[in-house]
């Protein structure tokens, strides 16, 4: 009996991230939503010193898109240790 990671998640994930590289690399402009939102003026500030942008509207996708890859990196990880047989 041979005992192995479940490789689906793990590919799951890589699939996402490249997908995502591959967007930003093309900078591929499609299924742009327009929408205002109310921010603390001191984060927005940090928020754009600490990505480096000039425009808001940058910095908050590089925000969310970090948030997002930071929650699917942790739920990959939740499966650590878990074994399927097969």
């Amino acid at each position: 009996m041979k005992i192995s990671l479940d490789k689906s998640i793990f590919k799951e994930y890589i699939y996402s991230v490249m997908k995502w590289q591959k967007s930003e690399s093309m900078n591929i402009q499609k299924n742009i939503l327009r929408f205002t939102v109310s921010m603390d003026k001191d984060l927005l500030e940090e928020l754009l010193r600490i990505t480096g942008q000039k425009k808001k509207s940058r910095a908050v996708n590089i925000a969310c898109r970090e948030f997002i890859r930071i929650k699917q990196k942790e739920n990959l990880l939740s499966f650590k240790g878990r074994l399927i047989k097969s």
